[in-house]
């Protein structure tokens, strides 16, 4: 029988899922372990060439979905990741109904995965979830890599300086690491500025994180990368700068390992109502109704 490994946790992971390919709304995504993923990043670093990595959550999906282009550019990226538990989810899904199955059997599984990605102890999970790698975990391991084979890393993103904090953070923990941030306040467009450019070619990092959320942190990086020919990574972190520098809580390791990410971030900012509705009720509605569609009888 293959071991699974529920999202968010990363202590052990089935060959069965490593490098394995799952095509969701189109968008190819690489099921890895987190070591397996780092491993990569790792060997990319070393090798004179540029890399994009994106994290791929429901929105990001949603948006590839509706919009050709961007998915055509995101598919282009080097590596594609599962970000959520949402992707984790469909990843599973998509596995347990790859045969041909009548509705009522899809239905089932479909109510019956995503009853355990919430309730069910994570020692009794049925399925096979694949690992959750997100730009808020890999962000620490680019770090620990970065300062041992001294790479730099800039960051953009988020206001009031968090971007300048989130570095300042970092370097508590890795003293030697070189690593600074676009400190002004801008707008969060792939259209680049004038003082950010003369930033990025004074400093000429190896890694650029960008914390604009999803599709404007992949746009940018689409329409800019290939002028820097220094930085050979580059990748989206979406929220991640505002968890290290403090302005917002991150959620506890069991919500995260339950699927439930998402709604500590909507107690703590409402606003985002009509992001999480997209992610957690249009999102695994629209793969259900894809899967009736395709295998349904």
């Amino acid at each position: 029988m293959r071991k699974w490994q529920i999202c968010g946790y990363t202590d052990r992971m089935s060959d069965f899922y490593n490098d394995r390919i799952v095509s969701i709304f189109g968008v190819s995504i690489t099921l890895f372990s987190k070591e397996r993923a780092v491993q990569k990043i790792y060997e990319w670093l070393l090798l004179d060439e540029q890399k994009m990595i994106v994290t791929a959550n429901p929105e990001t999906l949603l948006y590839a979905r509706n919009d050709e282009n961007f998915k055509r550019a995101i598919n282009s990226a080097d590596l594609i990741t599962a970000d959520g538990a949402g992707v984790c989810w469909a990843a599973t899904f998509f596995e347990m109904t790859e045969n041909s199955l009548n509705k009522i059997e899809i239905i089932n599984i479909f109510l019956k995965t995503l009853y355990e990605v919430i309730f069910s102890s994570w020692k009794k999970k049925v399925g096979y979830f694949p690992a959750r790698i997100s730009g808020s975990d890999l962000i620490w391991d680019l770090a620990e890599i970065a300062e041992k084979e001294n790479k730099k890393i800039y960051l953009i993103g988020g206001k009031n300086q968090t971007a300048f904090r989130a570095a300042q953070k970092i370097k508590e923990l890795y003293p030697t690491l070189e690593i600074t941030a676009f400190q002004p306040d801008h707008v969060a467009t792939p259209y680049l500025s004038y003082e950010l450019h003369n930033e990025l070619e004074r400093y000429k990092p190896d890694i650029l994180l960008i914390a604009y959320g999803s599709p404007k942190q992949e746009e940018w990086i689409i329409q800019n990368l290939r002028r820097y020919r220094f930085i050979k990574m580059a990748m989206g972190v979406g929220g991640t700068l505002d968890f290290i520098a403090g302005n917002t809580v991150r959620a506890s390791l069991r919500l995260q390992s339950h699927g439930l990410e998402w709604f500590w971030r909507f107690y703590h900012r409402p606003t985002r109502v009509l992001r999480v509705f997209r992610s957690t009720v249009i999102f695994p509605t629209i793969i259900l109704l894809s899967r009736l569609k395709k295998y349904g009888k």
